[in-house]
């Protein structure tokens, strides 16, 4: 949905970061279940893939990669 690596490529691209210096971010959307609630879950999903979107132009590359750690990764 989002367009970002999941949990499981995180998971097995780790042991490549071993040796490099990694930088880290992490995104909270807080409450983003009462968000989903109070305007639907394809509105959600919406704000879900278009923050994909920004985080794949502004932040992916050829060397850089975002992960999305949790959601739909299944």
């Amino acid at each position: 949905m989002t367009g970002l690596y999941n949990r499981l490529a995180l998971r097995e691209d780790f042991p490549n970061y071993s040796k490099q210096e990694v930088g880290v971010a992490m995104i909270d959307l807080d409450d983003f279940e009462r968000f989903n609630d109070n305007y639907g879950h394809a509105y959600g999903d919406l704000v879900l893939t278009r923050l994909g979107r920004y985080l794949q132009k502004d932040w992916m590359n050829e060397h850089l990669r975002c992960y999305r750690y949790g959601g739909d990764e299944i």
